[in-house]
């Protein structure tokens, strides 16, 4: 299950970083 959170976080940092650098550029 631990694993399965770890992914389902990255996922979401690394949408969240693409959110960011769309707003940024």
């Amino acid at each position: 299950m631990k694993t399965l959170w770890a992914i389902l976080i990255i996922l979401t940092l690394m949408l969240q970083a693409r959110l960011w650098a769309g707003e940024g550029s």
